[in-house]
């Protein structure tokens, strides 16, 4: 996903990016994808903004949106429809679960730009089965789950064997424990998730 202006040089695990980027979202979103390839250990941020640092054009805010979807929660930009109207960001398309819902709704609201949001997902069950072609495998998981973990709750630890999903460490309370849950379950391949974190 990185664009035409950015570069990536490896050595050793460590990922350094250079290039321009046209903002924060951006920059982390660039981040956070390479940081989630298999056997990056690190990520060495050598990015520039451009002088257009800020691009609210109704495109330029899906796109955003977009890049930030797949970024954090491995949402395929194919399968969410995002329109911008009047300042008003509308998500439309099919989810399996009430809890992806959810998921994205936070993600879209946490963008720079988006002042007013409609959720209009709907949740269909039938979604969530899985052929042999996309079926997930456990260092996948992993990866998607303790990325998306490591920005909120630095604190939780997370082991995956066929499918299923053990959270442990502490979370500073019982919401935060839940949440921890809920992204984790939120992800295509996880059939189960045991949540031991203690609340502190």
């Amino acid at each position: 996903m990185l664009g035409p202006q950015l570069m990536a040089r490896s050595r050793h695990g460590i990922v350094e990016l250079t290039g321009l980027v046209r903002g924060e979202i951006e920059r982390r979103t660039a981040i956070e994808t390479v940081s989630r390839i298999s056997g990056v250990q690190g990520v060495k941020d050598g990015l520039a903004m451009s002088i257009c640092q800020k691009d609210t054009s109704e495109s330029g805010i899906v796109d955003m949106i977009h890049r930030g979807l797949w970024a954090k929660a491995n949402i395929d930009p194919k399968t969410i429809r995002i329109e911008e109207r009047a300042g008003t960001i509308f998500l439309k398309g099919v989810v399996d679960n009430p809890v992806r819902k959810a998921l994205i709704e936070n993600l879209v609201r946490a963008n720079l730009g988006v002042l007013s949001l409609r959720n209009e997902l709907v949740v269909d069950s039938s979604k969530a089965k899985i052929s042999k072609e996309e079926e997930v495998d456990d260092a996948s998981i992993f990866g998607l789950v303790r990325a998306a973990l490591q920005d909120s709750l630095r604190k939780a630890h997370v082991e995956t064997l066929a499918g299923f999903v053990v959270l442990s460490g502490v979370a500073s309370d019982s919401k935060e424990r839940e949440v921890a849950g809920a992204i984790a379950q939120s992800f295509r391949g996880v059939k189960w998730v045991h949540n031991e974190m203690t609340v502190r």
